[in-house]
């Protein structure tokens, strides 16, 4: 089926500027004490998400959801 619509394009507007550029940060390595530290409680950011907790009578969407849950709750280690 293919659908046929009359809208008429509008018109295209034109380019804006580019902005400033940025500070050239230093270049380095990242220590593993600064990795740790930037990425501790990162892990808290799934606590919104809720997990789903009734089960589906369907063997595949079960699979499915326990799989779902399994993979928000590994996201809170």
């Amino acid at each position: 089926m293919h659908y046929l619509f009359g809208i008429p394009r509008g018109q295209d507007g034109t380019d804006g500027t580019n902005g400033t550029n940025g500070i050239d940060g230093t270049n380095g390595e990242v220590f593993n004490a600064t990795l740790a530290s930037t990425i501790s409680g990162t892990s808290s950011n799934t606590n919104g998400v809720a997990t789903l907790d009734t089960a589906f009578a369907d063997p595949d969407m079960e699979a499915l959801r326990l799989k779902l849950n399994e993979m928000i709750l590994n996201g809170r280690r």
